[in-house]
């Protein structure tokens, strides 16, 4: 008795993260942060466009107010432009597989890192800012929370999946015997 190699049913091989498409409450998840992410970055985008401070003169507890002015002209609209470039790569996600949250995870936290390093001056007590800027200031601490969600969440979502779909579909191998008579050759 022995078996042939060539007639063993092949193991399935495991389906690729890449491959798979979300569905039912793994999608909701994921398009939903996505959207978070996309509206905090154009909320905090609106916020830089929309809000004025003013400063007083460095190391002056004393001394008249500087006018009011756009920090998004101050810094060449960097706090404008770098997250609608958040939202943009949110969009872009969202129809995408599994790396593509990933990637906008790293845009995210690079645009976010950039844009708070540059409004550190609106947590000093020398400059005062509307309320436009405040809002600015709260979206960008959310996309870094929904981005650090995303991080966690994408990976989780999609081998969820492919556990899921491999147990509705579950591949046996089996193989044929042959038996050969004696004398027959």
């Amino acid at each position: 008795m022995r078996v042939e190699q060539s007639a063993m049913a092949e193991a399935p091989r495991r389906r690729c993260l890449r491959e798979l498409s979300l569905t039912g409450g793994r999608r909701v998840i994921r398009q939903g942060l996505l959207a978070i992410l996309a509206f905090a970055s154009l909320l905090s985008a609106a916020g830089f466009a929309f809000g004025l401070e003013r400063a007083r003169p460095f190391m002056s507890e004393i001394g008249p107010w500087r006018p009011w002015h756009s920090f998004a002209l101050e810094a060449f609209a960097v706090p404008v432009m770098a997250p609608i470039l958040v939202a943009a790569a949110a969009r872009w996600a969202w129809r995408g597989g599994f790396p593509r949250g990933m990637l906008v995870l790293a845009i995210a936290e690079a645009v976010v890192l950039l844009v708070l390093a540059l409004t550190v001056h609106l947590l000093d007590e020398q400059v005062e800012g509307t309320f436009a800027q405040r809002i600015a200031a709260y979206a960008q601490l959310a996309m870094v929370a929904t981005a650090a969600a995303i991080f966690v969440v994408e990976p989780l979502v999609f081998i969820l999946e492919r556990r899921r779909l491999e147990n509705e579909d579950p591949v046996v191998a089996t193989a044929r015997v042959v038996t050969r008579r004696r004398g027959a050759g």
